[in-house]
C-alpha cells in the first residue's frame, strides 16, 4: 500500500555519490540546502516506480487515502546551490525520481542484495 496523499522524495544511492564527490573534491563550502530531484511523486507513485524498476506487477501496489493529506515537497531557495550539488555527485542536471529509483535498484543488484 502506498499513501496517495503524502508527497516526498529521497535516494540513498544519490546521497552516496554526493558524499563521494564531496570527499574527492575536498569541498568545504558550507551550505544549508534542500537537494531536490527534478520532480516530486506521492508515496504511492514512488512504490509504482520501484515496482516498475523491479519488473514487478504494478497493480499489486494499491493507493490508500490517508486521513490527513500531507504535502512534504521541499523547495529550494538557491537553485544554483542545488544544481552544484547534483554536479558534485556526478549528474549533469537534477535527475527525475524515476531515474533515481532505477539507479538505486541497479546499485542494489550490483551489491547482490536482491535478485
Amino acid at each position: 500500500m502506498g499513501m496517495s496523499t503524502s508527497i516526498g522524495m529521497g535516494s540513498a544511492a544519490a546521497f552516496a555519490l554526493l558524499s563521494i564527490g564531496i570527499l574527492r573534491s575536498d569541498w568545504t563550502n558550507p551550505v544549508s540546502q534542500h537537494w531536490l530531484p527534478s520532480d516530486a511523486v506521492s508515496k504511492f507513485e514512488l512504490l509504482e516506480l520501484f515496482a516498475k524498476s523491479l519488473q514487478l506487477e504494478p497493480s499489486k501496489v494499491k493507493p490508500v487515502r490517508a486521513n490527513d493529506s500531507v504535502n512534504r515537497i521541499l523547495v529550494t531557495e538557491d537553485q544554483n546551490a542545488s544544481d552544484a550539488l547534483w554536479k558534485l555527485a556526478g549528474y549533469s542536471k537534477a535527475p527525475s525520481i524515476d531515474s533515481l529509483c532505477q539507479e538505486f535498484i541497479a546499485a542494489d543488484r550490483k551489491l547482490s542484495f536482491t535478485n
